[in-house]
Parts: structure tokens; sequence; C-alpha cells
């Protein structure tokens, strides 16, 4: 008796550490999913004879199936955590325990879940872009190995309809039994707790309508979380899940543009003249705005002018659109002279492929380096980079909890001392490496990943 009853405690324990390393396995997956984004977008004006599209898009696909794939028993894998650290409890004899452990799981539950929502959430993305470049009937279709558009979730179909597909078949269909409520005691439905999900799909559903604006306004502003949701995301998560979000996007800036640009070719005047800071602000080439006022505002960048006006020029000249000066140099397009034509391999190597132009998009600012200097230097990158760190907490969750191995106080402070040396070197401004890569600081790129 003595016998069986050691035996069904070790099984029970052995149970406990496969869930725990389930858990583990799933944030080295997430980890790396949010690497492949990074990289794929970071790395967009590399040449392919140094990185190759295509094998940065397998990655990614191996890290979202293998994710995915574990994350289809998460609500009964907490279920069993539960049951078993109950039953281990009682066999043992303990049972003091057993309340600081359910809140435990319940905690530690409601933080897989909004990982995995973050993660849906990406692929929904990344999908949507897949779709939205095969629509764009301007363009030839999609190169195998030159783009990062085909789709993240070829199980569930192609088209929009896979969106909603993919949630059903990996979070409705998987629930569990008795449902989400049993394990967090909340009365949250599926879907409202996966807000970021339902904002992914939000952004399809502005792009079906044809409103490009709403879609850009979204993407700029963020899902919304509901305060009833259990343990929301802090600044520093939000702000990591936001760069990335838009990373994933980035890949149908362009397609969107371009329906936009289609549609202002069709509602101006004929031959009128626009200027090209109104339309980098029409296309979202610069975070300029107006204000209640009137004045022209910015997004802590150096948006306005410059670069933006350039890039939207540039857009337009290649959408095939004539390209005019003024007298006082000032850049300008006609509009209603033609319809919308991408013609030769450069300009539709440029629609489809971006490279960074959407840097101060995404980021909120373009990345400044280190020996720029001055008090101008500070932009919203650095803002992001405080809000980051402080937000996510890397000293503490540097080293992933394998059978309940922590860290020692020893190696916290050198995580802290890595971290601090690194912001004091460059002040969390940009660098370049030696294939001429801007990449943000070390300690931006740390937070972003984990």
């Amino acid at each position: 008796s003595d016998s069986g009853s050691s035996q069904s405690i070790a099984n029970k324990q052995q149970r406990l550490k496969h869930l725990q390393r389930k858990h583990t396995v799933r944030e080295m997956q997430a980890k790396m999913i949010r690497y492949n984004i990074l990289a794929s977008y970071l790395l967009g004006d590399v040449p392919s004879s140094k990185y190759q599209v295509k094998f940065g898009a397998r990655a990614l696909r191996t890290s979202l199936t293998c994710y995915l794939d574990l994350s289809a028993t998460l609500e009964d894998d907490y279920q069993s955590f539960l049951s078993n650290e109950s039953a281990l409890n009682n066999d043992s004899g303990g049972g003091g325990g057993t309340t600081q452990q359910s809140s435990q799981y319940h905690t530690q539950y409601n933080k897989e879940c909004q990982t995995h929502d973050e993660i849906l959430a990406y692929a929904a993305l990344l999908h949507s872009a897949a779709v939205i470049r095969s629509e764009e009937k301007a363009l030839p279709p999609a190169s195998s190995g030159g783009e990062l558009s085909s789709s993240m979730m070829d199980d569930s179909g192609s088209g929009w309809g896979a969106l909603l597909s993919a949630f059903c078949g990996n979070v409705a269909a998987t629930s569990g039994t008795n449902g989400p409520s049993t394990i967090t005691g909340g009365s949250l439905g599926i879907t409202e707790k996966y807000p970021r999900w339902k904002w992914a799909l939000e952004l399809a559903s502005a792009v079906q309508e044809g409103n490009y604006q709403c879609y850009f306004n979204l993407l700029s502003r963020g899902p919304v979380i509901d305060t009833a949701t259990p343990s929301p995301p802090k600044g520093g998560d939000a702000a990591r899940f936001l760069i990335i979000a838009r990373c994933c996007a980035s890949h149908s800036l362009n397609m969107v543009r371009l329906g936009q640009l289609r549609r202002y070719n069709h509602s101006f005047g004929k031959g009128e003249k626009v200027s090209a800071r109104d339309l980098a602000r029409l296309l979202r080439f610069s975070t300029t705005a107006d204000d209640a006022n009137g004045e022209r505002i910015s997004n802590g960048s150096s948006g306005g002018g410059g670069e933006g006006d350039k890039s939207a020029i540039d857009f337009c000249r290649d959408a095939g659109l004539p390209i005019g000066e003024k007298d006082d140099h000032t850049m300008y397009v006609v509009m209603k002279a033609g319809p919308i034509k991408i013609d030769g391999d450069d300009a539709i190597g440029r629609i489809c492929n971006a490279g960074r132009l959407n840097d101060e998009f995404l980021f909120g600012s373009k990345l400044s380096f280190a020996e720029d200097g001055g008090e101008d230097a500070k932009n919203a990158v650095e803002v992001l980079a405080d809000q980051l760190s402080s937000g996510c907490g890397i000293g503490e969750d540097s080293v992933d909890d394998w059978e309940n191995r922590e860290e020692s106080n020893e190696e916290i402070t050198a995580n802290h001392s890595m971290v601090e040396s690194e912001k004091n070197m460059n002040d969390g401004r940009a660098r370049m490496d030696e294939d001429n890569v801007v990449i943000p600081a070390g300690h931006v790129m740390r937070n972003l990943i984990l």
C-alpha cells in the first residue's frame, strides 16, 4: 500500500513537471515568434545574398505552428495543474499550500492567456497582410522567395474567413470542457479574454470595407483593453505588443496606401495638384497631424517634412502618377491624370518590399544614433526604451523557470548591471551593424523579445 502510494505521488510529480515544461516551451516559442517578426522587419533592406526572406518566413511559421500546437491544450493543462497539485497535497498529508499554489496557477494562467491572445493577433495580422497583398491587382502575384507574404494560417484557408476559422480552431474548440471561468473564477466569455485578437479582426474589417484611415488610426492607437480583463497588460507589455504588431502589418502598409491613393486619385479634381506634405499626412508617411486649431503638430518625431514628404512623392511616382515642382521647390502630385499603374521591376520591388521605410510609423520616431547627441536626439524610441525597461522587468524574467529553477540574487544583480551598462553606453539610441542595418539599442531589443 505504501509503495502504491509512493508511486502515485511520483506519477503526479512527473505529471506536474511535464506540464511545467510545456509552459516553459510555450514561453520560448513566444519569444522566438517575437524575434522572427522583428528580424524580418529590421532586415528588410538587407540584400538576399545576406538574408533570405523565405528562410525568415519559414522560421516564423515553424515557431507559430509549434506554439499554437502546444497551446491547443492550454485550458486543460491548467485544469490538470490544479487537480494534480491538489491531489499531491492530499496524498502527502499537506494542504496548507494548496490555496497559495492555486492562486499562483490562476496568475500564471491569466498571463498565458494574454500571451496566447498576443500570438494569435500576430498570426492574424500576418495573414491579413498576405490577403491584402494577394488582392492588389496592380501588382504581380507574390513570389515565394522574395516577400514575407504567404499565409500563416494554411490549415484554415487563404482568405479573410480563415481569421475566424483559426480562432475557432485554436481557442473556441479547445477551451476545455468546463470553460475558462472554472480556473479564473471570472465571468468573461471566451472572446472577451482575447482583446488583441479582436483588434486584429477590426483592422481586417476596416481594410475589407475600404476604410483605410480607420485602419491607420487603429494601428496607431492599438487595442483597447477592458479593465475587467484579468491582469490587464502593463505599459511596457502594451508598448511591446504595438511595436511588434506594426511590424506584422508593415508588409501590407504600401498595399493599403495604394488603395487609399486610388481613392484620392478618383475623388480629387482633374489635374488638381496635391502637395507632398498633404500626401505624406494622408498616406501616413509622417506622424505629423493638425491639432484642433489647425496648427501643425508632431508626434515626438522629425515628421511633417523632409523624409516623409520625399517618401510620399516617391510612392506616387512608383504608382504612375505625374510629379511636379513649383518655383519654391515644393513637390506636388497631379491627380486624375491617369490610373494607378505600377511599371518596372524596381517600382514593383519598392512597393512590395518597403524595407525600413516605415520606421517612423512603427516606432513613433526615426531611430537616432548614439553619436547624434543634443536634446533633439531624445525621441520617441528612447521613451519607448524607458517604458519597456520599467514595464517588462527583464532582470527577474531573463531566465526561464525550468523545473523550478530560480535565479540567485547574484544573477539578478548581474542582469540588472548588464542592462544599466547598455543603457548608459548609448542612452537608448540605435546603432548600425556591419551590414549597415539600423537596430534599436540592445536593452530595447531584449525587452521587445522577452
